[in-house]
């Protein structure tokens, strides 16, 4: 039996190699990544020999380097180096129901990816079962931020860990086809976050291509940050001159109710005209509870985007709460949710389907100009009616109809009280920034057509944007906000909230998108409007 003797070369690489991969036991136990510094002290080796064999790893492809603070973590090359421990712990075999569900659910290509320092690596693809099929993407290894999936990973990391790792990509990648300035990358990054679903131009047959990210609690703020948040929308000189000028337009009002036979039993139905800007015809409903049950005071309700006035029984909370109740049918609107029959007699410029954007060239031309007289003469005609107290009448309205009954409060200083339900139209030119949801969304489908039209668009908006109405609101007004509201951000109805001149009260549904408090914003109101005006 013969000995093998080591030879000085064999020692010396082995301890190499032990120190080598001690090192690399030491840097899978850091999840913060590990310093020079730090893996000396527990190795017991010199910085130098350290930094030589971190050089060594990191040039095999074992581990990496964080750009943004020169810490050491492991790479992906040890994963795909050991099929056994695939075997034991394979993240496809992990992932595998969750991607057949969502390729079954959605009939598109789905694909699994991982993070390697700042880039995106391709690990799976799930075709749907159709003839027209994606390129295999498995094993591409591509920049963050040139694809979706990696700007949907982006936007789900917490912003202390995303803000160094965007820096380095604006560094890195300025200029390339992806990323034309810094600011444009952040814009784009916090859509996504707020939206939910991120997306990236390619410049090819297929221009916008969506990836999905989990939403856990996003908002475009945090509840702190809120509470803290000013909006800095701009206030047109003549803002009031404009709103007075609407205002005093000679128009008999005209009021008629015509009785209507119902089944309600505790409640007198009228249908109900007057005229509005223009002297347009607008209709509603009226609701007028029997007097055994009835008090004086009395509720303006205004309607969600897209709604109109809606079937009788659609809106009998307020009477049955003893309120003489006015719905106010929308022009123009009404085969969204709730069906209308007013028109809206006036034409407009270019638009995009839908309102936001009807007239926007001329502010005295603009759609919610008429909106907006609309509702305020709706409050003159429930005040004509001799069993209302005209002292004691509040306006209510959820998303449109909330902005709605906020710009009344603040364009006569007669309305008792006021509700908004996650109100609409506030702080335009950030809603249309942070969130693709429509309705705001019409704003950014018209500027990306009429691109120089920016500031015109902004300044129009400027007399119709809640934030600043709100500045002439001395009305008992109680507002809501939901947390998860992608349609109306909760930063947009702070932004008006925040400079609400009179007393003011705020409800924030943590949980909730653009449903809000639902039921129980009613229910809330109710009890606001009775401190307000009494039973």
């Amino acid at each position: 039996m013969s000995l093998e003797v080591e030879t000085p070369v064999q020692t010396q690489g082995a301890r190499t190699l032990a120190r080598g991969l001690q090192l690399l036991e030491w840097v899978a136990a850091s999840p913060d990544g590990a310093r020079v510094s730090d893996l000396a002290v527990q190795t017991g080796l010199d910085r130098g020999t350290v930094s030589r064999l971190l050089g060594t790893l990191r040039d095999a492809g074992y581990i990496r380097q964080r750009p943004t603070d020169r810490r050491y973590s492991l790479s992906s090359k040890l994963t795909r180096l050991s099929q056994g421990y695939l075997a034991q712990i394979d993240l496809r075999a992990v992932a595998q129901a969750a991607l057949i569900a969502l390729r079954d659910e959605v009939n598109e290509t789905i694909h699994l990816a991982i993070v390697e320092g700042n880039r995106t690596v391709f690990t799976d693809q799930l075709e749907p079962e159709r003839s027209v099929r994606a390129t295999s993407a498995i094993g591409q290894v591509l920049p963050l931020h040139v694809t979706a999936m990696g700007r949907a990973i982006l936007a789900a990391m917490p912003l202390a860990e995303r803000k160094p790792m965007q820096d380095h990509l604006v560094t890195e990648y300025l200029y390339d086809s992806f990323i034309r300035d810094k600011a444009r990358l952040d814009e784009e990054i916090a859509l996504a976050e707020t939206r939910g679903w991120a997306t990236v131009d390619r410049g090819d047959d297929v221009t916008r291509i969506p990836a999905g990210l989990q939403r856990l609690m996003k908002t475009d703020l945090t509840e702190p940050d809120l509470w803290a948040y000013r909006s800095s929308a701009p206030e047109p000189d003549d803002f009031d001159a404009f709103w007075q000028q609407a205002l005093d337009e000679p128009a008999p009002l005209n009021p008629t109710f015509t009785a209507v036979a119902s089944p309600l039993r505790t409640v007198d139905l009228f249908d109900v005209t007057f005229q509005g800007a223009h002297g347009d015809q607008i209709h509603g409903w009226l609701y007028l509870p029997k007097a055994d049950v009835r008090g004086t005071s009395a509720v303006v309700q205004y309607v969600g985007y897209g709604g109109g006035r809606g079937h009788p029984l659609e809106s009998l909370a307020w009477s049955a709460a003893g309120y003489a109740h006015l719905v106010m049918d929308t022009r123009g609107q009404g085969s969204g949710h709730r069906r209308g029959v007013t028109p809206d007699p006036h034409g407009s410029g270019p638009a995009v389907p839908g309102y936001m954007t009807r007239g926007l060239h001329d502010p005295s031309e603009y759609y919610y100009r008429r909106v907006f007289v609309d509702a305020v003469r709706a409050v003159d005609v429930l005040a004509s009616r001799t069993e209302v107290d005209p002292a004691r009448i509040a306006v209510v309205g959820g998303s449109q109809g909330g902005a709605i009954a906020l710009a009344v409060a603040a364009l006569r200083n007669d309305v008792a009280a006021c509700a908004a339900f996650v109100p609409f139209l506030s702080d335009f030119r950030r809603a249309s920034i942070i969130t693709d949801e429509g309705p705001y969304k019409e704003l950014g489908r018209y500027l990306a057509t009429h691109r120089d039209a920016e500031d015109e668009v902004f300044a129009t908006l400027s007399y119709f944007d809640g934030v600043n109405l709100a500045k002439r609101n001395h009305t008992p007004t109680f507002v809501s906000a939901a947390l998860m509201d992608p349609i109306c951000p909760p930063s947009t109805v702070f932004g008006g909230y925040h400079n609400l001149a009179g007393s003011k009260q705020l409800k924030l549904w943590n949980y909730n998108a653009h449903e809000g408090g639902g039921p129980m914003d009613d229910a809330l109101a109710m009890q606001f409007f009775e401190a307000a005006l009494g039973a």
